[in-house]
């Protein structure tokens, strides 16, 4: 634990890079969430938190980009930041058509998530290439909402509520028109599911909930 740290969560990894949040007891920061990279064997620590925001958390590292989200005070919302290393690198991939987004996932070239169109009460699924301005918003017209969790090449998936108890796994290529319900693909007796991986085999990883057993199974999608 670095100093001036008294807690801490790792949420993603790749290579040799570790990325997380860290609670700060400095400088009158106590409690504050700050995105954190540890890298190497040695795991030399950077603190990501982008001057300007209050507080941030990291949730994906790949390649030299690292994904998560930062909270504005002056704003009090929530942008959806990605960074290559340092704090001074961070970019606010947030649009001013979006009140608070997050970004949970990377692509080789893409970055992955969820955010509240301005004006709007629920979250849809977003993709973006690096800015805030090449923002694609995911969202299926049939569904309440939904949320991008992964990505690989021009595929991302994700999962969306269809109705109130219903929440179904979706896959997408790059635009709302591409939307694929996964949950068709699964045996009736599973009535939700969600998907949160692709793997480089094209394989979806996710859970299932089953009315038979009343219990949530993990699963995976083969294509």
């Amino acid at each position: 634990m670095p100093q001036h740290y008294v807690e801490g969560w790792a949420y993603g990894a790749g290579g040799s890079l570790i990325v997380g949040t860290l609670i700060t007891n400095d400088g009158g920061y106590f409690g504050f969430d700050h995105a954190a990279l540890w890298q190497g064997s040695s795991h030399t620590f950077t603190d990501l938190n982008p001057a300007g925001f209050a507080f941030s958390e990291a949730y994906a590292v790949r390649g030299t980009a690292q994904a998560g989200y930062a909270f504005s005070s002056t704003t009090n919302s929530y942008h959806a930041v990605l960074w290559h290393g340092t704090a001074t690198s961070a970019v606010d991939l947030t649009p001013s058509t979006v009140s608070n987004a997050y970004a949970t996932g990377l692509g080789q070239r893409s970055e992955v998530g969820s955010g509240r169109p301005t004006g709007m009460s629920v979250n849809h699924a977003l993709l973006w290439h690096g800015t805030a301005a090449s923002m694609v918003d995911l969202h299926p017209a049939s569904f309440t909402d939904s949320c991008a969790r992964a990505a690989l090449g021009n595929v991302q998936v994700g999962y969306g509520h269809i109705s109130a108890n219903a929440l179904h796994a979706l896959l997408w290529k790059g635009s709302a028109k591409t939307a694929v319900d996964l949950q068709q693909y699964l045996p009736n007796t599973f009535t939700s599911s969600e998907a949160y991986a692709i793997d480089t085999s094209g394989a979806i990883l996710g859970s299932a909930y089953s009315t038979s057993t009343v219990t949530w199974h993990a699963v995976v999608w083969v294509p």
